[in-house]
């Protein structure tokens, strides 16, 4: 062999040489890395994806929040947070005398705390026709607040004329849930 065909077969060894140490160590790792960016990059694709989703929904939520509290504000119109007996009792007067019955007696009795609310009951004693009393306990059913009428008695008193004794139980809500609930609205307004 001459010397020029060793010296290119040197130089040609050395550059395949050169080639397969750049390609191992330079070109191979940054495949590694690049492969590890394009998984990093699909799980940060995966991830905006289920952020621009829920922000889809965020004026749903809001809506749903909205109507929740359109419906709390409801409730607590039915429920609220103090006692009102004197605004009760003017309601089941003007529900006696619209239904043509007398009461004979009303006297709150002591009450009962539950979780969420309070139970406020009032025992009540009528006299009136019976069909007429029947209206008054359908009235004292439908008044805003909401009042259940519970443990009643008839017995007659003329032949046109009965008497009628119940309890008649509204309620009042809690302060802790109440104060929990505003708790939670102010941090969310925030």
């Amino acid at each position: 062999m001459s010397k020029t065909t060793r010296q290119f077969l040197l130089i040609l060894l050395i550059g395949l040489g050169g080639a397969f140490l750049f390609y191992r160590y330079g070109v191979s790792k940054k495949q590694t890395v690049l492969l590890e960016k394009r998984v990093e990059q699909d799980s940060l694709f995966i991830k905006l994806r289920e952020a621009r989703n829920v922000a889809a929904q965020l004026e749903v939520f809001r809506e749903k929040v909205r109507d929740v509290e359109i419906q709390w504000s409801r409730a607590q119109q039915m429920l609220p947070q103090e006692e009102e007996i004197p605004s009760l009792l003017m309601a089941i007067a003007e529900s006696g005398i619209r239904q043509n019955v007398e009461i004979l007696l009303f006297q709150k009795n002591p009450p009962r705390q539950q979780e969420h609310y309070t139970e406020i009951p009032v025992q009540l004693r009528v006299s009136g026709g019976y069909h007429e009393v029947g209206r008054f306990l359908s009235a004292i059913g439908n008044l805003s607040r909401i009042v259940t009428v519970s443990d009643i008695k008839i017995s007659p008193e003329s032949e046109e004329r009965v008497k009628a004794g119940f309890v008649a139980t509204t309620y009042t809500l809690s302060k802790a849930p109440q104060e929990k609930a505003e708790r939670k609205s102010r941090r969310r307004s925030r």
